[in-house]
Parts: structure tokens; sequence; C-alpha cells
């Protein structure tokens, strides 16, 4: 009894760890436009690429990691905060400072296969959440 034991332990850890591999690493995101956004077209949503990209590790059921945007002089990296992952769902946020103060972005969203599926939401802002995919790179 005790063996079998031990071995479903080592099963289900080993789950564990084959689960965290397969979350951590960087995506590159695909972002939907706001309507009649550029690339937008003509006031429809659609998908474009903003120079977008998550670096995640997860360990335990704890996401940490980056959100690397933009390019250039205008690129910035935003470390993960309050990142959690369960049962195949994730959610963390950024802060970043504009002349209006600092912003809070919340990410939340499915793991679907080697992919991520989800949206992000500006905290504390009645506009709406935008939709993303993100593809693993690595």
């Amino acid at each position: 009894m005790l063996r079998m034991f031990l071995a479903i332990a080592a099963a289900l850890t080993l789950g564990v760890g084959l689960l965290s591999a397969e979350v951590s690493g960087k995506y590159k995101v695909t972002m939907e436009a706001p309507a009649g956004a550029q690339g937008g077209g003509g006031g429809q949503r659609g998908n474009w690429f903003a120079n977008m990209q998550f670096d995640l590790k997860e360990a335990g059921g704890t996401l940490t990691g980056e959100v690397h945007m933009g390019q250039g002089d205008r690129a910035r990296s935003m470390p993960i905060s309050n990142g959690k992952i369960a049962d195949g769902k994730f959610s963390f946020e950024t802060k970043f400072e504009t002349p209006r103060g600092e912003m809070v972005m919340v990410y939340e969203g499915t793991v679907e296969g080697d992919g991520l599926k989800g949206t992000s939401k500006m905290k504390d802002s009645e506009r709406p959440p935008r939709n993303f995919t993100a593809a693993k790179t690595n």
C-alpha cells in the first residue's frame, strides 16, 4: 500500500513538472485591435501584432516572468505580479507609469495546447477587455 502511494505521489509530482515545462516559456502575443484601430480595417475588429511577448515561468501554481512590448526607444519590460495558474487557467498583472500615473493591466485566460488565449483589461477602467492569443516560440 505504501509503495502504491509513493508511486502515485511520484507520478503526480512528475505530472506537475511536465505541466510547468509546457507553460513556462516565451510567447508571441497577438492582441485583438479595438474597433476602428489601425490594422482593424474600417472600424472592424482584427488581429494585430503589438510587438508583445510574454516570458513566463511557472512553479507550484505561481506564475512569474515579464511582459515585453514596443520597439526601439519605446520598448519596455514589465514584471508580472500576482501571477497564478491552476487547472489550465492563468492570471497575472503588470504595472507601468503613464503621464496620468500608475496603470495596472490584468491578464486572464486559459492554456490551450502550446498556446494561451485570454483577455487583458486595465484595472479599475470602464474600457472593455481586449482578447489575445499567444503562441509559444520556444
